[in-house]
């Protein structure tokens, strides 16, 4: 099979993030084997109105099979907050 015949494929994954009653929260880190997730995802993209929490130059990440996710400034803790990634993986997708 040709590379042209190759596509992505997008994961939209919504989280309802419950974070523990500390004072700030400026990183999390979401373990992607628990939303059953395997592989690395080339990109990650928050599509959610609350993109707009996220630290401007700080994209999510994925380090150590983990989605990191900065805030800027820092999220109360003791509340709940929603996202909604989108997890592309380039070149999933084949034509047969």
């Amino acid at each position: 099979m040709a590379d042209d015949a190759k596509g992505s494929a997008i994961v939209p994954v919504r989280l309802a993030v419950n974070l523990p009653a500390t004072a700030l929260v400026n990183e999390i880190a979401i373990d992607l084997a628990k939303l059953g997730l395997t592989g690395t995802p080339d990109s990650v993209a928050e599509i959610s109105g609350n993109a707009r929490l996220l630290h401007a130059s700080k994209p999510p990440e994925i380090k150590d099979g983990s989605l990191h996710v900065h805030f800027d400034p820092p999220l109360a803790g003791g509340t709940s907050y929603g996202f909604q990634f989108n997890f592309v993986y380039d070149d999933a997708v084949e034509v047969v």
